[in-house]
């Protein structure tokens, strides 16, 4: 997994910009799938600041992820399986849980 961003100050304090995630593969056995893949289009508004999980889900001796984002007020959990990946995909998104986290 790798991720980029830019980081600048705005009123005193550090605000992310451009941020992506990519999800990479060098053991591919077929040709089918790409070796790197872009996470980012799933977030929308949000962006993500955790890894909260990295390993095998569903048996499939693949890794799966489940990544933690934020947004104005709600945090959201992204299921990512590689069981279900389609053709041109390392994982597919499956899941999502947001709740309301506003003090």
């Amino acid at each position: 997994m790798v991720t980029t961003g830019n980081y600048q100050l705005e009123y005193n304090r550090p605000v992310l910009s451009d941020f992506k995630v990519f999800i990479t593969c060098n053991h591919q056995k077929d040709n089918s799938k790409p070796s790197i893949q872009n996470l980012s289009d799933h977030f929308g508004f949000n962006h993500v600041f955790a890894l909260n999980y990295y390993g095998d889900i569903d048996g499939d001796n693949k890794p799966d992820v489940i990544l933690v984002g934020s947004g104005e007020a709600t945090i959201t959990y992204y299921l990512f399986l590689s069981s279900l990946a389609r053709k041109n995909e390392i994982l597919r998104l499956v899941s999502t849980f947001s709740f309301y986290d506003k003090c």
